[in-house]
Order: C-alpha cells, then structure tokens, then sequence
C-alpha cells in the first residue's frame, strides 16, 4: 500500500517540476507527467516487441537443422553475445521507429516535441543511473549485514567498510542525480524564459 503513496508523491513532484519550469505556460504544467506516460508506453511496446522477436528467434534456432555435436561443441565468444544483443537491440528500435511513425499519424496527443524527447532522454539517463545504484546498494548492504558480526569486535573495520569507495558511491550517486535534476530544470526553466 505504501508504494502507491510513493509512486502519487514521485508523480505529484514531477508535476510541481513542469510547474516551477513552465510558471506562465499552464499548458505546460504537465509536460514531465506527459513524457514518463509516454515514455512507458514505448518501454512497455518495445518489451512486447522484443519478446515478440525472441519467440521468432527462439523458433528459426528450434527448427533450424544443426547435429549434436557442433551444439556441444560450440562456444559462443562474449564479444558475440553482446554484438548480439546490439542487433537485437537496434532491430527492436527501428521497428518501433516504424510503427510509432503511423501511430502519432492517428493519435496526435503521442507527439512530442524536441524538448519533450530531452526530457524522455533525461529520464532513460537518470533510471540508468538509478538501477546501477540501486544494485550496488543492495550488494553492498547484504555485504554489510554479512559482516556485523565482526564490526562489532572491531571498529577500525567498521569505518574501512563505510569509507570503502563502493560505499562512498551511495552517498555521491544520489547527490549527482539530484544536481542533474536541478541543472535540467534550470536549463528548461531559462530556454522558456527566452522563448
């Protein structure tokens, strides 16, 4: 039930975002609300696309003929993989390309504008972030609970686990992030108050 309070803050403080930025554009106020629906829309699309194209991929390697020998004997590179997984990639973003070219055709309230995109892009970079983070966090903290037994006898411990760099990092990422956040904002608030 929390998470919902959570989740109307997050969305209430990005409406107060287009708010402050875009004081005398009402019609403005909702702009950040506007991209993060729109960008979930392609986020959840291009999920969709994709396992739609992995279904087909899974298929074409099941029927295609290849004896059990060169299965077992073959090992694919890393630099395979992820050359892989670039197509894979790039097929799923042209297609999406085109078929969002003839959706905004029908539906013009998916249109975005140049700034909209930044924004979108913003928030691609600042969930990149945030996920990289969050995973640290997470390891790091089991890391942490795995070791207060010993912290406890030993104090010169503790602060070498505080003050290690992958700790250092909670506190630094968060506060990037937020100044990202503010410079966005004041970079957006300026544009308009030219305009």
């Amino acid at each position: 039930m929390f998470i919902f309070f959570e989740l109307g803050a997050l969305l209430f403080l990005l409406y107060i975002v287009g708010k402050i930025i875009y004081k005398k554009k009402i019609t403005k106020h909702y702009t950040f609300l506007k991209v993060l629906t729109n960008f979930l829309v392609i986020m959840v699309s291009n999920a969709l696309l994709m396992i739609v194209l992995s279904v087909i991929l899974f298929a074409y390697f099941l029927l295609m003929p290849v004896s059990e020998e060169v299965v077992s004997n073959y090992k694919l590179p890393t630099v395979q993989i992820l050359i892989g997984i670039l197509i894979f990639i790039f097929i799923t973003a042209i297609l999406q390309f085109q078929i969002r070219k003839k959706i905004i055709k029908k539906y013009d309230f998916l249109k975005l504008d140049v700034e909209d995109y930044e924004i979108c892009e913003y928030f691609i970079q600042w969930l990149t972030i945030y996920v990289v983070i969050y995973q640290f966090l997470f390891e790091g903290l089991s890391k942490i609970v795995n070791l207060i037994p010993e912290l406890k006898e030993d104090y010169s411990q503790l602060f070498a686990v505080l003050l290690s760099p992958q700790n250092i990092n909670f506190v630094i990422q968060p506060l990037l992030i937020a100044t990202w956040v503010l410079v966005v904002m004041e970079k957006i608030s300026l544009r308009n108050k030219l305009e």
